[in-house]
């Protein structure tokens, strides 16, 4: 073979490895957004390691649920995106909002946390699962798309931790008992 037959050759294999190892992430973690969320690291470190979801991670922080989510587990976290908070009515974000409100803002936190690992294929039409908050999500496939309490949809599912899995939301969760508070 020609020397540039097998320079070009090698050039292209070299490029297809970056390429693979771009898309499906180094020791088989998922690349979320440009951010590789590792299946070798808890959850609590995946989610504060991220730039992409500051908001839930600034807020996990400050109430100590990061040393929460770095426990042993298996936990199941609906991590909403940045637009689910940008999607918040005004009067919701003024409720979270109040110092005075502080336990509900953890309610909200909480409300987002399921003990036991859910991949998406562990879900079922019609599923319910007690969140660590306590009250329940509610699960059904609206064309083809999984749907949490009638408004928050999976978009990003199965993003692999060492104690669980993540599912990125369109929508932040509200509990039941929270949703009759706010809109007084």
């Amino acid at each position: 073979m020609n020397k540039k037959l097998i320079l070009s050759t090698l050039l292209v294999g070299s490029i297809l490895i970056i390429v693979g190892w771009i898309a499906f992430g180094s020791q088989n973690g998922k690349i979320y957004q440009g951010i590789n969320m590792s299946p070798a690291r808890d959850i609590g470190t995946n989610i504060t390691s991220t730039t992409t979801h500051p908001t839930f991670s600034t807020k996990i922080k400050e109430a100590g649920y990061d040393k929460l989510l770095q426990n042993d587990g298996p936990f199941t976290v609906f991590l909403p995106s940045e637009a689910a908070y940008a999607n918040m009515t005004e009067q919701t974000r003024q409720y979270l909002g109040k110092p005075e409100h502080s336990i509900d803002q953890k309610a909200v936190l909480l409300f987002h946390v399921v003990k036991g690992k859910y991949a998406l294929s562990d879900l079922k039409d019609g599923m319910t699962l007690t969140t660590v908050q306590g009250e329940q999500l509610r699960f059904k496939v609206k064309n083809g798309t999984w749907l949490i309490n009638e408004y928050a949809y999976i978009t990003v599912h199965d993003i692999n931790s060492q104690n669980g899995v993540i599912h990125v939301i369109d929508n932040l969760l509200i509990p039941d008992s929270l949703l009759v508070n706010s809109a007084n």
